[in-house]
């Protein structure tokens, strides 16, 4: 049997993403699939979400400022 679409936005609705669940987005956008991630270094891991929350404060700093402009 199948199920409608409209289950798949019930599912989702008012539901934010885990931890884990934005590492795995985050990776994914980068063009790297669940097994890739798996098979990845933990230090390197955390050295590309590191760099991924500096990037996002600085460009929320510079919006900032632009903002005050």
């Amino acid at each position: 049997m199948l199920v409608g679409l409209d289950k798949l936005d019930k599912f989702n609705q008012d539901r934010k993403p885990t931890s884990i669940e934005m590492v795995y987005y985050l990776f994914w956008e980068k063009g790297i699939d669940y097994n890739t991630f798996n098979k990845l270094p933990l230090p390197y891991i955390f050295s590309v979400l590191k760099a991924i929350v500096f990037v996002r404060q600085e460009e929320e700093k510079a919006i900032k400022r632009m903002r005050k402009r």
